[in-house]
């Protein structure tokens, strides 16, 4: 993530904290003094050590999705970041190798079900870029996902030259990538949905935890 994407994370952070506080947890400041008092300090030591096994694990049951969305987040804006940036990458002239549709099916499906199968765009070519030849096969840095449909994997490949004919292919020796689709018009936006989900996930579990541990 950039710097902008940090701050504005850490706004919808601060701003969804609030929330919570103001208006889904009110906070039952009443405390039982006599109650207290009048506990033995066996059972205060017995309390205690329940306490911290049980705050023990609630922090990694919290901190398991909350690290794990920040870190699907963090990628899926990495790419979306690098693909809008790709569209100032270095062009240079490539060259067909092949291409096709690549099918596979989904585990689980038999032989007798055509449903089960995931069609993908696959192109491999090679390009000159400072008198040195590369190969390559990434179409864009969106990675093309697959379709159930097979046309529309077709699309793409067709919307390219023939194999041994020339294309223009886009290189970073930055990032030591290249593509033949520039830019992040097609991004595909579960990867931030899915890790953002985790994210929150792990969030609600942390003010769960706290408000465990002020009760």
């Amino acid at each position: 993530m950039n710097f902008t994407q940090v701050i504005v994370l850490s706004v919808l952070i601060i701003l969804a904290n609030v929330a919570w506080n103001k208006f889904l947890y009110k906070k039952d400041s009443t405390v039982d003094v006599t109650q207290v008092l009048n506990s033995s300090s066996d059972e205060l030591n017995n309390g205690s050590n329940r306490v911290a096994s049980t705050t023990v694990i609630l922090s990694i049951l919290a901190i398991i999705p909350l690290l794990s969305g920040l870190y699907f987040v963090n990628a899926w804006f990495n790419d979306y970041n690098m693909a809008n940036d790709s569209v100032n990458w270095e062009s240079c002239p490539g060259r067909i190798l092949s291409k096709n549709v690549v099918n596979f099916r989904s585990s689980g499906v038999t032989n007798h079900q055509s449903s089960g199968l995931l069609y993908i765009p696959e192109i491999e070519y090679a390009f000159k870029y400072k008198n040195q030849t590369y190969k390559a096969s990434q179409i864009d840095l969106l990675n093309e996902p697959a379709h159930g449909d097979k046309s529309k994997s077709q699309t793409v490949i067709d919307s390219f030259p023939e194999a041994g004919e020339s294309v223009t292919v886009y290189y970073s020796p930055k990032y030591d990538k290249s593509v033949l689709i520039t830019g992040s018009k097609k991004t595909n936006y579960l990867g931030v949905l899915g890790g953002g989900m985790f994210f929150i996930i792990g969030l609600i579990c942390i003010k769960l935890l706290f408000r465990y541990l002020s009760s």
